[in-house]
């Protein structure tokens, strides 16, 4: 075996894929460069090829599933390959066609020697389509891809409502103003906020929605432009706000506030 390495350190490694099964052999190394070559190594230990290892290639892992998924986190488990010696792990990114359908925008070997018939991918986005394949690998060659599985991780919802919502009237150049604030709910990404000045207030898509935010405060200022007769909110008017925190899983429980006329 003849190994040719560059200038910096480095480590080689070769596979012989035409050793004969239940044979016996020793292996000797010798470094090349232009310049030359260096003597043989010493002999290696007696390396003995298994009489049970396949002289080909092992079919594709059959049965691939999705197990389980959650925040950053895809787990898979497909049945073992015949005659494997390990499996690859591969992952491609998906993108929505906008009409129902994906297409890949990327690939990426995830583990290139896992043993295992289970692997949990720790480094995916929640959120995002990727789909995932595995390969099956032995000294006489790689399989074909397993059938692919589509998985699209999630963080648990939030859940539960933003606490301590509270609201105040303020009045400022541009008019009567409420500020609202709530305390921070684990796992949120977001906030949303309706309003509803009704007597029986409602809080519906898309009448009464205000805005959404990331902030744990918003000023609402009523009617802000300047041809307005009136700016602001209404004082005589009592208004009924419903905040929800929200992330890529969904909506937590809302929390509600009212804010009668000044």
């Amino acid at each position: 075996v003849a190994a040719v390495c560059g200038s910096g350190p480095s480590v080689a490694q070769y596979v012989d894929a035409t050793a004969a099964n239940g044979s016996e052999y020793f292996y000797e190394v010798q470094s090349v460069n232009p310049g030359g070559s260096s003597e043989m190594s010493p002999a290696s230990a007696a390396v003995k090829v298994s009489a049970e290892q396949s002289g080909v290639a092992p079919p594709a892992p059959a049965d691939l599933k999705v197990t389980g998924s959650g925040h950053h986190q895809v787990a898979l488990a497909w049945t073992a390959a015949p005659g494997r010696s390990f499996y690859r792990v591969w992952r491609t990114t998906l993108h929505s066609d906008g009409v129902g359908g994906n297409y890949p925008v990327g690939r990426v070997l995830l583990d290139d020697a896992i043993e295992a018939v289970t692997f949990t991918d720790t480094s995916p986005t929640d959120g995002r389509n990727y789909s995932y394949a595995i390969e099956a690998v032995n000294p006489a060659g790689v399989s074909a891809l397993s059938a692919s599985v589509i998985a699209r991780p999630l963080p648990d919802p939030p859940s539960a409502a933003p606490a301590s919502l509270a609201g105040k009237w303020s009045k400022t150049r541009d008019g009567q103003v409420i500020t609202l604030t709530w305390s921070p709910v684990p796992g949120a990404t977001g906030y949303v906020i309706y309003r509803s000045s009704d007597p029986a207030p409602t809080f519906t898509w898309p009448a009464h929605y205000l805005t959404a935010l990331v902030e744990t405060t918003y000023v609402d200022k009523g009617v802000t432009e300047k041809s307005a007769p009136v700016k602001g909110l209404d004082p005589t008017k009592g208004y009924d706000y419903q905040v929800t925190a929200v992330n890529a899983a969904g909506l937590s429980p809302s929390a509600v506030v009212h804010l009668p006329a000044r």
